[in-house]
Order: C-alpha cells, then structure tokens, then sequence
C-alpha cells in the first residue's frame, strides 16, 4: 500500500506500507525482563522470563533483537504511544519499586 505525503520543502514523497504475514506457527513469548545493550552500531534488547523461586530470582533469557540505532528510536516512539493508549483506557500503570532481599 502506497501514501502520498507532503513533505517539508512543500514536495510529495511516497510511504510504503509493507504488506505483513504472519506464519501460522508464530511462536509467541511473555516476557517481564529486559536488557539493553547498545555499540557504536546497534542496539540490543536480550528479553527473559524471570522466576522466583523458593526466594531465589532467575531469568532466562530467550531471545535477543538487534536493531539499528534508527529502529530502536522508532521502536521507542510507537512503544510510548502503545503505553499511553493503554493507560488512557485503563489507568495509569504504576511501576512498583524492586524490593531488596
């Protein structure tokens, strides 16, 4: 799918909307744990499920995204606009803080 928008100097340029398919054994994860990593040349979001047990914490990591530096900010600014529509709906969500042992 194809949009023509008017960019700053006034001149129309074209967006391209990709097509999206989704095979039908797409694994889907949950995940509650997230590090960051970054280089000179990308970023790096390694995403695990953390556990406790028996008062013992572990996460097991289980996949890792490298993504360039320009689709990590755009990642970052449709990930905002996901959690303020969210929180617009369903109230604000309260980040509790870590309790040491």
């Amino acid at each position: 799918m194809e949009k023509k928008v008017a960019s700053k100097k006034g001149l129309e340029s074209k967006v391209i909307h990709p097509t999206i398919k989704y095979p039908d054994d797409l694994f889907v994860r949950y995940i509650n744990y997230a590090l960051f990593t970054i280089t000179d040349r990308d970023l790096s979001i390694d995403v695990g499920l953390r556990h406790i047990h028996n008062g013992n914490e572990e996460v097991q990591m289980v996949e890792r995204l490298i993504l360039s530096p320009q689709h990590a900010k755009m990642f970052c600014i449709k990930m905002k606009d996901m959690v303020d529509h969210f929180e617009s709906n369903f109230g604000e969500i309260a980040l509790e803080p870590i309790k040491k042992k």
